[in-house]
């Protein structure tokens, strides 16, 4: 063995030394390398493959271990604190061996690390610096070990910002620093810094490290004067900015700041404005001091100051005005239609436009547009020309002028209603439609605005003029139930022939009135027709299409043979019989089995009942529109599935779109058809079995043949009866019915085996919960409604039938094809569109079983009555359009009565200012008598919030007696013929008047004293009475007795002491002729126009026109008073009329009497409201429903108030206008008004408004100017309402879902809570709706409530098995 071994190693010998391969230590580390810290335990393992060695051992300064014979040796120190240990691992080999000994040292790292380390810096001052300055910052590091595995980490804030690393191999611990350097800023101002010491054993040791506390500075600066835009020492500012924003003063500490201004302090937060411009200086103190000047100059935007519109005279220069401001000086530019343009001095129509004035500079633009308008008079009418129309066709007429103002149009023609006038974008026409003679005829059109105006005549000529008969009937169709309340219908000519008609009346009839009303208990065909006599075409006749219905008393249905011999195959006649009815020519048959219509509509197949023979007028349903009973037959051939089958006849009548709709009809009871095969042989009695639930019932089943074996009953649920044999009769007998579908069978065994059955019919039943009927509170006519009746728990429903009654008629009825046995909850719908007639009228719904036969004492149920509440828009009484003859010894009276829901106002329009300013409290009433009553057109409205109607008054003059005036003429001239003969036969051939001319002699006087004084002194009264006296009869004669009298002097005539009677006779005749001469020629001055109204500080200009010859023509004005001694005519005119109690006179002085008179010009200067606001009074927030509130419209400065209507809207409606007529005030004032609201429900949400409309008349513009307020939206709290709000019983079938729907509407929205007697999911006791599978059988309380009230519900839910 030996030998082998030494073998072995001389042979790897030479192989090693061969191959230069020298022999490596055999021994293994593990660890190799270990890291500890300081006083730490540690164990390195040191063993060795080699087999052939002495032994192995440790050298250590600290637990060194002996040779031993072993492969392993583990070095182990409990308490490791020699720094500069070197263990070695040694083996020593054989003698023999190349290698004597070796060894390995494995790698020793002791550590010591810190628990903590601190940072300082080199400030003067604890953590405080100054910007600029250099600072060192130093952390110092203790006992630490080995420090070249050190690394030392710097952070400024959360950054990293330096790292120090060491290059000292010492093993044992020392203290060590890294240092920092740091030049602070401001923004370091507040920062942190902190130290990390990173000892890095990896991947032997571990990682470890530890922070400083954080090092926090200050650092001071400033202060610093920072101007954001400065150049030149000139500091340029936007107005509004402040010094301290765009100059900022930084420092710190912070810097206590002054601004002087001029030397003066200033505050530096005030905004700048443009009168701030100046020198300024600021100084501040903080970590120093400084002081700065600059010099501020303080800039904003172009200003541009234009009035919106300007008005001239087209060929007149213009003083349009324009202020620009603004720093830097803007540029302006004028725009038109996005040229830049030059007005130029003199404008043209063509000027007239939007312009766009531009004001600019290097900070913004602005503009704004200037509405120029140059004025000029209407252009000649084009267009309107000569024009013939057939009969029937249609014309236009049209008329067009240019001008500004944009011209108005008027026309003159023959009035009639198929004219219509139409003016649109500047044009005029009138549109004839259906050309009648009356069409005929000339056409002025007028066109003018404030600077002139023209017109233009056309002639209009219509070939082949003839019309149908001119009448109108109100209805045209009549339908009237009977018995029902009456109705009127009135005939009256159409409007375009109103005029023309001689007489109109209702033929057959005594007073042969307009109106015709009809009896409805008999007049069944009394066949009215309307005449009237026409100026043009004569007399035409128009009948009434009139009908009057009544519904039948019974309908019922019935076979034609016995119906107990019914057999299949055979045939069956069934006969529906209709009692009482009218008229049977509008009546419809339809045919059902169960529900279904098992044949088309039979129409004109019903006859008279028994009426024979055909031929007789009496039986042709299409003539006798009086009640009848007819009847309608049908075959059927029977076979096995009409067994059981229920037949029913359904009779309507069909009235067209002007009866009651739906259509009335009356629906038989049904008849049953058992059995429809051979028959088995028995007899059940009774036949069938109409029961209610819960209510005993008996059968008795007999046997009809004398063959039968055995019988008895087989039925459901445990109710049958066993087989009895030898018997020839079984009775079935029910305690009480708990079971809706009920089959019993009676059956037979024959003698022969063979057996037949019968099945008995059975029908149980329920009469209904409750019956309960919704509809809107209120109804607008014409609209269509739907009215719902809701029946709680009824059975079967197949049987129901729902009657609707209003008043005391029966409107619509309902039947059911639901096929139901056990009870459900079902409803009939029912559209009503609502009439004015029904207006009060009450309504409700009924639900009643019908069986046939009918059962005793099955009573119906009724909802409760509803009053229907139909609003509808005014009608007036009376014809809507009236002509009056005013006459001087009687009063007009004009009546505009209305009907109307809600009760209708009335306003009033007069055609003369003057009565508008005189208006009274009754005038806001249907009947009026005006207090000043003048010819013209009145306008009567009558509105209320359905709409609004206008009714015309046209007053006309009556014919003037003339007689009186011819007599007095005629006795004048006869006095004067009188005193002519008297002159020639008593004036002396010396020119003197005498009446002794026979006994005068010539130079003698026939008398002296009074006699003579009192002939001068009617000489002196001619002379003064003969200017007044030149155009009436008698002064003509005055001055004919003047010129015969007077014409020479008073010395030369003579009147003797005989002449006293004459005397007296020329005393009489100028009194007379002094009477008459006060009235003299009028007032001969005319205005134009005679009304005028104008906006505040607009212009005005009206012209004076005297008709004779005057000495001075003048205006009487505070403002622009004027005269003429040489014109016929004088202006007075105002550029801007802006005072408001100018009242200016025109005055004449004439040649001739009256010498001078004057006219007032009828003056109306208004202004427009500056607001129109509305609020409520004494109230905020949300309106409670059913409360009253108040709401105040208020009007700021409007002029003239008695012109001011305050009209009140809610959404688009009028509710309430307030006129202001009785104020008198012409100067801007402030005035309000107050409606009264009591809101609904449905008013949540509702909009309200005011319009201050001020109607000026005719003469001011049109339309009315008006002012609207900011709507006030209204919220409207009401209490919750349930949408059914009855109690509820449903069915609870497993595997259907079932809902219990508790929702309701209110406002606030309303909050639910459950109570019931199972429980109910946290999650849904606060829902509108329980669903299952949370729902059990039982009872639940739903509640509803917000902060106005709280309501419950009930739900009753029963368990029902599904099937049963």
């Amino acid at each position: 063995m030996s030998e082998s071994i030494s073998f072995v190693r001389l042979f790897v010998g030479i192989l090693l030394s061969a191959t230069g391969v020298h022999a490596s230590c055999p021994i293994e580390l593990s660890p190799p390398s270990v890291v500890v810290r300081y006083g730490d335990s540690v164990s390195v393992n040191c063993s060795t493959s080699e087999r052939l060695f002495e032994g192995m051992g440790w050298e250590a300064t600290q637990e060194g271990i002996s040779v031993k014979k072993a492969t392993h040796l583990v070095w182990t120190v409990e308490n490791l604190t020699e720094w500069t240990i070197s263990p070695s691992c040694f083996i020593n080999i054989l003698k023999d061996s190349q290698i004597q000994q070796c060894s390995k040292n494995p790698k020793v790292v002791l550590y010591t690390f810190p628990e903590s380390i601190s940072i300082h810096s080199s400030s003067a001052q604890d953590h405080v610096m100054d910007e600029g300055e250099k600072y060192n910052f130093t952390c110092d590091i203790h006992n630490i070990a080995p420090v070249q595995n050190l690394t030392v980490r710097w952070y400024k804030g959360g950054e990293m910002v330096y790292a120090d690393t060491f290059d000292n191999s010492r093993k044992e611990p020392v203290d060590q620093s890294s240092v920092f350097s740091f030049t602070p800023s401001r923004q370091d101002n507040g920062v942190t810094f902190r130290c990390e010491a990173h000892l890095d054993l990896w991947p032997i040791g571990p990682q470890l490290n530890t922070s400083s506390q954080e090092h926090n500075i200050t650092v001071y600066f400033g202060p610093d004067v920072q101007c954001s835009s400065i150049l030149l020492n000139k500091l340029k500012l936007l107005e509004g900015e402040t010094l301290e924003r765009q100059c900022l003063v930084t420092g710190h500490p912070t810097p206590i700041v002054t601004w002087l201004k001029d030397g003066q302090p200033t505050n530096q937060t005030v905004p700048l404005s443009r009168k701030d411009t100046g020198l300024y200086t600021v100084e501040a103190e903080g970590a120093s001091f400084i002081r700065n000047s600059v010099w501020v100059l303080v800039l904003y935007g172009p200003e541009l100051m234009c009035p919106n519109n300007y008005t001239a005279l087209e060929g007149a220069p213009y003083n349009l005005t324009c202020i620009v401001e603004g720093y830097p000086t803007p540029e302006i530019i004028w725009s038109k239609d996005g040229e830049e343009v030059e007005l130029p001095e003199n404008l043209t129509r063509r000027d007239s436009g939007q312009y766009l004035i531009t004001a600019s500079s290097n900070l913004s633009s602005v503009n704004l547009t200037v509405e120029i308008n140059v004025i000029y008079p209407p252009s000649q009418i084009v267009e309107l020309e000569d024009s013939e129309v057939e009969v029937g066709s249609t014309v236009w007429l049209k008329c067009f002028s240019v001008g500004n103002p944009r011209p108005k149009y008027f026309w003159n023609y023959y009035r009639t209603a198929n004219v219509i006038e139409e003016n649109e974008d500047g044009v005029s026409r009138l549109h004839i439609h259906n050309a009648t003679v009356y069409n005929m005829g000339s056409y002025t059109c007028h066109a003018w605005n404030d600077r002139g105006n023209v017109s233009k005549t056309a002639t209009v000529t219509v070939k082949g003029a003839r019309q149908e008969c001119p009448i109108e009937i109100t209805p045209d169709r009549m339908v009237i139930q009977y018995q029902s309340r009456g109705q009127n219908a009135t005939c009256k000519p159409t409007s375009t022939n109103s005029e023309h008609v001689n007489e109109i009346y209702w033929q057959g009839f005594q007073n042969k009135g307009t109106s015709w009303s009809v009896d409805t208990y008999k007049d069944w065909d009394p066949r009215p027709v309307c005449t009237a006599n026409f100026k043009v075409i004569g007399t035409c006749q128009k009948h009434l299409n009139y009908i009057l219905y009544k519904t039948p008393d019974s309908v019922s249905i019935r076979p034609v043979n016995n119906l107990s011999a019914v057999v299949e195959e055979r045939e069956l006649q069934l006969q529906c019989d209709i009692t009482n009815v009218a008229p049977a020519g509008n009546l419809d048959v339809r045919w059902y089995r169960g529900n279904e219509t098992f044949e088309p509509l039979i129409k004109g197949s019903t006859r008279v009942t028994g009426c024979l023979p055909a031929s007789n007028t009496n039986c042709d349903i299409s003539v006798v529109r009086s009640p009848l009973n007819v009847s309608s037959t049908i075959s059927i051939t029977l076979n096995r599935n009409h067994n059981g089958a229920e037949f029913r006849c359904d009779a309507q009548l069909d009235l067209g779109p002007e009866g009651p709709q739906p259509p009335p009809n009356m629906m038989s009871s049904p008849l049953n058809i058992t059995p429809v095969r051979d028959s088995c042989p028995v007899n059940m009695s009774p036949s069938r079995v109409v029961v209610r639930f819960g209510d005993p019932f008996s059968v008795n089943c007999s046997s009809l043949s004398n063959q039968s074996q055995s019988m008895g009953w087989e039925s459901t649920y445990g109710t049958g009866v066993g087989r009895k044999d030898g018997v020839s009769s079984v009775s079935l007998e029910i305690d009480s019915v708990k079971n809706w579908d009920l089959t019993p069978l009676c059956f037979i065994n024959l003698l022969d085996n063979r057996q037949c059955s019968e099945t008995l019919s059975v029908t149980v039943y329920k009469i209904p919960d409750s019956v309960s009927m919704s509809q809107p509170s209120q109804m607008v006519e014409g609209k269509k409604y739907c009215m719902q009746c809701d029946i709680v728990n009824v059975a079967p429903v197949r049987n129901l039938s729902v009657n609707w009654h209003k008043g005391n008629e029966i409107i619509y009825t309902e039947a059911f094809d639901k096929t139901s046995s056990s009870p459900v909850n079902t409803s009939s719908v029912f559209n009503l569109t609502a009439e004015r007639s029904d207006n009060g009228t009450q309504i409700w719904c009924e639900a009643q079983l019908k069986f046939s036969p009918p059962v005793p004492n099955l009573h119906t149920i009724q909802s409760k009555s509803h009053e229907v509440v139909v609003l509808y828009s005014p009608t007036f009484t009376g014809p809507e359009n009236e002509t009056l003859e005013l006459k001087a010894s009687s009063k007009i009276i004009l009546n505009c009565t209305a009907t109307g829901n809600p009760m209708p106002v009335y306003s009033w329009h007069f055609p003369h200012p003057i009565q508008q300013t005189k208006k009274n409290k009754n005038e806001n009433q249907p009947i009026l008598a005006p207090s000043i009553q003048l010819p013209g057109t009145y306008a009567c409205t009558a509105s209320n919030t359905q709409g609004t109607k206008t009714k015309t008054f046209t007053v006309i003059e009556a014919t003037r007696n003339r007689t009186t005036f011819a007599a007095l003429v005629g006795v004048f001239l006869c006095v004067a013929a009188l005193l002519f003969i008297v002159g020639f036969f008593f004036v002396t051939p010396e020119g003197t008047f005498s009446f002794s001319k026979g006994s005068y002699l010539k130079g003698q006087p026939t008398s002296s004293g009074p006699l003579r004084l009192e002939a001068d002194m009617l000489c002196s009264i001619l002379v003064t009475v003969g200017p007044f006296c030149s155009n009436i009869v008698p002064c003509i004669v005055a001055k004919f007795v003047q010129v015969g009298i007077c014409s020479h002097s008073p010395l030369n005539r003579r009147l003797s002491a005989e002449n006293n009677m004459g005397n007296n006779f020329l005393k009489w005749i100028l009194t007379l002729c002094m009477f008459y001469s006060v009235s003299g020629e009028g007032c001969s001055l005319i205005l134009k126009p005679s009304r005028v109204v104008v906006g505040f500080g607009e212009p005005v200009s009206v012209s004076c026109e005297a008709t004779r010859p005057v000495r001075v023509l003048g205006w009487e004005s505070v403002i622009s008073a004027a005269h003429t001694q040489q014109d016929l005519s004088v202006r007075w005119k105002v550029d801007s009329l802006i005072d408001w109690i100018e009242e200016p006179i025109c005055y004449g002085v004439f040649f001739t009497a009256p010498r001078q008179c004057e006219e007032k010009l009828n003056l109306v200067l208004y202004k427009t409201p500056d607001s129109v606001s509305i609020r409520p009074v004494n109230h905020t927030g949300p309106m409670v429903e059913g409360k009253e509130y108040q709401l105040l419209c208020e009007v700021q400065n409007i002029a003239p108030v008695q012109y001011l209507t305050l009209r009140w809207y809610k959404g688009q409606t009028e509710v309430y206008n307030h006129s202001f007529s009785d104020l008198t005030s012409s100067s801007p004032v402030q005035v309000s008004s107050i409606l009264m609201v009591t809101p609904t429900k449905a008013e949540n949400g509702a909009q309200y408004r005011c319009v201050a409309e001020l109607e000026l008349g005719p003469e001011g513009p049109q339309p009315p100017p008006t002012v609207t307020s900011e709507p006030l939206n209204a919220s409207v709290y009401f209490p919750p309402m349930f949408l059914s709000p009855e109690p509820e019983v449903l069915d609870l079938i497993v595997g259907v879902d079932i809902t219990l729907n508790c929702t309701a509407t209110g406002n606030p929205t309303p909050v639910y809570s459950w109570q019931s007697s199972n429980p109910i999911q946290e999650r849904m006791e606060d829902e509108a709706a329980l669903t299952s599978p949370s729902v059990l059988p039982g009872t639940y309380t739903c509640t509803a409530s917000n902060t106005l009230e709280k309501k419950s519900k009930q739900f009753i839910v029963k368990a029902k098995t599904k099937g049963v």
